[in-house]
C-alpha cells in the first residue's frame, strides 16, 4: 500500500463515503469494475514518491477515533468534512 499523508487518508475516508452513498445502488455491480481498473493501474503506473509525512491507516483511524489531532491534521478533517457534508 503507498504511503499517505493524513489529508489524503481524509480525503479518501470522505471521498469513498461520498460515493457509497451517492452510488449504494451500484456499489455490487461496479466492485469487481473497479478492482480490476485498480490492479490494472497499480501495473502499469509507478506510485509517486509523496514529500508530505506518511502515516499508517491504523494510526489514522485512532487519530479520528481519539481526536489526537495535530492543528494542520484538524484544519485538514474540518475541510474535508465540511466540502463532503460529513461522514454517514
Amino acid at each position: 500500500m503507498a504511503d499517505l499523508s493524513f489529508g489524503q487518508y481524509i480525503k479518501l475516508l470522505f471521498g469513498a463515503a461520498g460515493l457509497m452513498s451517492k452510488h449504494a445502488a451500484s456499489v455490487p455491480a461496479l466492485r469487481a469494475l473497479a478492482n480490476d481498473a485498480f490492479d490494472l493501474w497499480q501495473s502499469v503506473v509507478p506510485p509517486e514518491p509523496t514529500k508530505e509525512p506518511t502515516v499508517s491507516p491504523g494510526e489514522v483511524v485512532e487519530k479520528i477515533r481519539t481526536g489526537d489531532f495535530t492543528q494542520e491534521e484538524q484544519r485538514l478533517f474540518d475541510r474535508e468534512s465540511q466540502q463532503s457534508g460529513g461522514v454517514g
